[in-house]
């Protein structure tokens, strides 16, 4: 249960520092305040959104500035089950020794009836930051939540809970001490702390290279979940938001295949074509080479931090070497965890530029995770529901749930501006039934990349120009305007002012090349007297102009929470059923296969999709013929 607040401020201790925070009660339940003391960090998890109403706070290292109330000010929050808590910490040497009683007093006015009784405390533990919280879930979160209600609570407490969905890892009532039953064990809590000062040797080391260098290039290497990422992030907020050691642009390189804003790899395992992996990765650290001459020309510092998959043994440890080979990084920051997982092995040329965080296998302890696929399956509703927040829909009324299908806008896509782009691995799906598979699956939304049309071959299905096209990938030496063969063996693309070589071999050889991934969408309905795809994204307006191409990615599924779970509810996302029937004979077989599916039908589609598309598409035909 959350603490009862009185009329006076409830004051905790911070276990594992010195600080001390406290909490105030506001007149409007949805709010809480939260007094930071000199030298006080929280751990928070749980889902609020949050602003600075006076002082500095750094939250997992940006900094952030304080500021008048404004209700469009948040910054939203949502840490679930399993994760990292975030780290909210007063910068004493931002916050001022000074004191100003009444701007403090004008800042929570309308928040608290008297504002004075905050007083001694301030007096007492000064230099203070206040925070102000919002309470409230946020509409992804809470679509989020609603969906996995029947596999876990991805929300569940964990500490001290501080409001409805806000708890606390590292408090504990004043005057109780540090073996709270409500707290964090001390070694998890410096274990946390021990992880943000590595990253802070980091940034020290990034600046030592900067005062030297115009560019700085920093890559982590490590096994799966040793928090490569989470250290990606924190350097991200830290040089974001100051200006020191130096004002300079920030990049991320994320080159882990689910990351939307980069070329479209298709699958989540790169094991699966490791090579052309590897290609789209030398396109991007191309880009940013090409943007690092222009901008030392100018005399712009730069930093690019590049994020590394955790595939580190056999095979990945060979990619992992290429990698690096490619990049060329000023710093390696390799992440292991002591006497437990696979550790990566840095060539001794490169001990000099390496930097090790090594962690204790044991903490921090978080709740377990599940599974790999239920994870998965989470990051994608989560991104689906993002659109919640873009379109601001209509909220049903108590106890009813949020649904894509009827809260959402969808965008209306012709067929003739778009081609179909599948996947290697699933490239045998007959064309009569690719509006079939299409038909409610997450696809990334992606246009080719320029310099790259000529590699590809765009053939209407069924020989139809009303219909969408097909993507093909041109064969070695194809030229795309020819249907055979070109005798010239070492055809090469050009990309700006420089030359990539196509892979070279028989068609099974021939793999990915550049589609620019915009972003990721679910094909909620097809109309086909129409010739629409009805597509729900995230992604803004203004870009989906560049959009030309869906691709389908091979063991990219729309998750089944994204779907109702009782058969008697209303089939979503839906196909629109053709009204004419005076079809010509040779589009039957695109229309009939196509039907309505609802949450129970799509299990059980889902779970044909993994037995491979070769049996899908028989299990299909079988229906056709009895229907």
């Amino acid at each position: 249960m959350q603490p009862s607040l009185g009329p006076f401020p409830h004051v905790y201790s911070t276990v594992g520092n010195i600080g001390s925070i406290a909490q105030f009660l506001c007149t409007d339940s949805s709010y809480t305040i939260l007094v930071f003391g000199r030298g006080s960090t929280l751990f928070l998890s749980g889902a609020f959104s949050f602003q600075v109403l006076y002082g500095c706070i750094s939250v997992n290292g940006f900094l952030f500035t304080s500021s008048r109330f404004n209700a469009s000010n948040f910054t939203i929050v949502s840490i679930p089950h399993g994760h990292l808590p975030a780290s909210f910490s007063i910068c004493n040497e931002l916050s001022t020794e000074e004191v100003h009683i009444e701007r403090i007093q004008s800042r929570l006015r309308e928040f608290v009836n008297d504002s004075k009784v905050i007083l001694p405390f301030i007096e007492e533990y000064q230099p203070v930051a206040i925070l102000l919280v919002k309470l409230e879930m946020d509409i992804v979160s809470r679509f989020v939540k609603q969906q996995s209600q029947n596999l876990l609570n991805i929300f569940s407490r964990v500490g001290t809970q501080l409001g409805p969905n806000l708890f606390c890892m590292n408090v504990a009532e004043s005057g109780e001490g540090s073996n709270a039953n409500s707290t964090w064990s001390i070694k998890n809590i410096e274990s946390m702390q021990m992880l943000e000062d590595s990253y802070r040797d980091v940034l020290l080391r990034i600046g030592k290279v900067l005062e030297t260098e115009s560019c700085c290039v920093i890559q982590t290497v490590g096994n799966k979940g040793v928090g490569k990422s989470t250290m990606c992030r924190y350097l991200l907020n830290s040089l974001n938001s100051r200006s020191t050691p130096e004002i300079c642009k920030v990049f991320l390189l994320d080159l882990d295949p689910s990351f939307s804003n980069s070329y479209f790899f298709g699958s989540n395992n790169i094991a699966v074509d490791s090579d052309s992996f590897l290609k789209l990765a030398e396109l991007l650290i191309q880009r940013f080479i090409d943007y690092e001459i222009a901008s030392e020309s100018s005399g712009e510092k730069c930093v690019l931090i590049v994020n590394t998959p955790g595939w580190i043994e056999d095979l990945g440890y060979d990619l992992m070497l290429k990698i690096i080979n490619s990049v060329k990084p000023n710093i390696l920051v390799c992440i292991d965890k002591i006497g437990n997982g696979i550790h990566f092995e840095v060539p001794k040329h490169l001990q000099k530029i390496t930097m090790r965080i090594r962690l204790n296998c044991e903490f921090p302890q978080l709740p377990p995770l599940g599974n790999s696929a239920l994870l998965r399956n989470f990051l994608v509703i989560g991104y689906l529901a993002q659109t919640f927040r873009r379109f601001k829909p209509r909220l049903p009324s108590v106890g009813m749930g949020l649904r894509l299908s009827d809260t959402l806008a969808s965008y209306r896509v012709p067929f003739r501006s778009i081609s179909v782009y599948t996947h290697p691995e699933i490239l045998h799906i007959e064309d009569h039934l690719i509006l079939n598979v299409l038909n409610c699956s997450f696809v990334a939304l992606c246009k080719v990349d320029d310099g790259f049309e000529r590699c590809f071959e765009r053939r209407p299905l069924l020989a139809d120009n009303s219909l969408p096209s097909r993507l093909l990938l041109c064969r070695r030496g194809t030229d795309c305007a020819d249907n055979g063969p070109s005798p010239n063996s070492n055809e090469k693309s050009l990309e700006g002012d420089g030359i990539i070589e196509l892979n070279a071999g028989s068609a099974d050889e021939m793999r990915t090349l550049p589609l620019r991934c915009i972003g990721f969408g679910l094909i909620r309905a097809i109309n086909l007297e129409r010739k629409l795809f009805y597509i729900i994204t995230p992604v803004e307006q203004r870009k989906l102009g560049q959009v030309n191409v869906l691709a389908l990615g091979h063991c990219l599924n729309t998750p089944e929470l994204v779907f109702p779970t009782n058969p008697y509810t209303e089939a979503v996302p839906y196909l629109v059923e053709l009204s004419n029937k005076n079809i010509g004979e040779r589009h039957k077989k695109l229309f009939s296969p196509l039907r309505v599916i609802t949450g129970a039908k799509r299990a059980l589609h889902a779970r044909l999709m993994q037995m491979g598309a070769t049996q899908v598409t028989s299990h299909l035909q079988k229906r056709i013929r009895h229907n």
